[in-house]
């Protein structure tokens, strides 16, 4: 019996599509041998299906495409983000560590600091302070500041992290102080301080070769 064109149309979507039984298909090829109508319409399906097919790996395509896109995006930030993270805490690190051992931010109390002033020969307008700490601390710098009423205060600064000399070294500054014009010379600051010189003091005198010899033996000449 022929099989109508009417039941082959129905069934060619499947046969395009390759999903039909091994005897639907033999029926199909039979009838399209016969049939140059439903040929037609079989080449318009497979053109079709093809283009369906072409459009369908297109998106899919596209879409690993910009998922690649989005993921190694991703994995670029996040390699930023952990770079900048090291840094920052590098940085840190570093700033912290110089802040805590380099900078000089904290005064030596004026009991931890043994002092004798001279007053320099020849030279009226200078005296020499030599300061030494007693704690066992050598490093640290001098600091001066004068206040309105022209007295001088004269401090040892060191960083929060001090350094301990193993051999029990102290730290040893001499300093030349200029007091022309000053009301007095002092260790320490205006609430916690000890006289080291003012117009009354009577000092011992010491000479510039002697200042030379004194910094000749100490570790920081100022």
């Amino acid at each position: 019996m022929k099989t109508s064109c009417e039941i082959i149309k129905d069934i060619l979507p499947l046969y395009c599509d390759g999903i039909c039984s091994e005897e639907t298909q033999k029926l199909v090829e039979e009838h399209i041998a016969a049939c140059p109508s439903c040929a037609v319409l079989l080449e318009k399906l497979r053109v079709d299906c093809h283009s369906v097919n072409t459009q369908s790996q297109l998106k899919e395509t596209d879409m690993f495409r910009k998922a690649s896109e989005k993921w190694k995006k991703s994995i670029w930030r996040a390699f930023c983000k952990g770079a900048a993270a090291i840094a920052a805490i590098a940085v840190l690190a570093t700033t912290g560590h110089y802040g805590l051992c380099e900078v000089n931010i904290i005064h030596a109390a004026p009991d931890l600091v043994d002092s004798i002033s001279y007053e320099i020969e020849g030279d009226p307008n200078n005296i020499a302070v030599v300061l030494n700490t007693n704690d066992g601390y050598f490093n640290g710098t001098i600091v001066s500041e004068t206040d309105k009423d022209g007295n001088i205060y004269l401090s040892i600064a060191r960083p929060i992290i001090k350094e301990k000399n193993r051999a029990g070294d102290n730290l040893q500054i001499i300093y030349t102080v200029n007091i022309e014009n000053k009301s007095a010379v002092y260790y320490g600051t205006p609430e916690d301080s000890k006289l080291l010189w003012d117009t009354n003091s009577d000092l011992p005198e010491i000479t510039y070769k002697e200042i030379s010899k004194l910094h000749e033996n100490t570790s920081i000449h100022e």
